[in-house]
């Protein structure tokens, strides 16, 4: 009898330790999240073998794919996580910024082509989820940049920026500063800037999007102080 019980305490712990090791999306998330993508990307094609008909392993595959650099294999990673699912806004959104980032180095002939599927791509994604808010800025940059045979559209862009405005009032003062940057309207895109600081005073993005301003400005001083102040903030609130 005790070597049964010892027998069965055995296989408990084995079976914890078993478990304990396998990959999980939680954990391979937490691997992507720390930028330990080798390791995540282990876990990752362990749980696209295992659950073949789940979209979620492939979503962050593609996205580590697009972090190194391999627009080829994102694309990949990422249409399959469309063919699983295609009601993920995420990866509708990621194919969007993988495609948009190959049309700006993309020959004449393939350009039109990559352009109206990335819009297409921010388009779905603002579609199934309205509160994208990533996917509506994926919007704005696209008007503001693709010529208007391909829906550049600055009024557009501006419809997109309010959108976001409702949701956020932080986003919505960076998008549509940079709506005014585009315009070369640098007055307003400060302003704009400096409203998206006073929305979220200890988030470092209006701090850090407002010096870039002034130093795309060769306003260097003020780049400086601007950044002088975020970190003020930060160890005050370290303190």
């Amino acid at each position: 009898m005790r070597a049964f019980r010892a027998s069965i305490i055995v296989l408990l712990v084995a079976a914890r330790g078993a478990a304990a090791q396998a990959p999980s999306l939680a954990h391979a998330r937490q691997l992507f999240d720390a930028r330990s993508y080798d390791a995540a990307r282990v876990e990752l094609l362990a749980l696209a073998q295992a659950a073949p008909f789940d979209a979620a392993p492939h979503l962050y595959l593609g996205r580590i794919a697009q972090t190194q650099g391999d627009a080829g294999e994102a694309l990949r990673q990422l249409e399959r996580c469309v063919a699983l699912n295609e009601r993920n806004a995420s990866c509708h959104f990621f194919i969007g910024e993988v495609l948009g980032t190959s049309a700006a180095r993309a020959s004449k002939l393939r350009l039109p082509f990559l352009a109206r599927r990335t819009k297409r791509e921010f388009d779905r994604a603002v579609e199934l989820d309205p509160d994208y808010l990533d996917a509506r800025m994926g919007l704005i940059q696209y008007y503001l940049r693709a010529p208007g045979f391909l829906g550049g559209s600055v009024d557009k862009a501006r419809v997109q920026a309010t959108e976001i405005t409702r949701r956020s009032a932080l986003r919505g003062a960076l998008a549509s500063g940079a709506v005014a940057e585009h315009q070369q309207d640098l007055g307003a895109a400060e302003a704009l800037f400096l409203a998206a600081i006073a929305a979220q005073p200890d988030s470092g993005v209006g701090y850090r999007v407002l010096a870039a301003l002034y130093t795309r400005s060769r306003r260097y001083a003020e780049a400086s102080a601007t950044l002088g102040k975020l970190e003020e903030r930060t160890r005050s609130r370290e303190q």
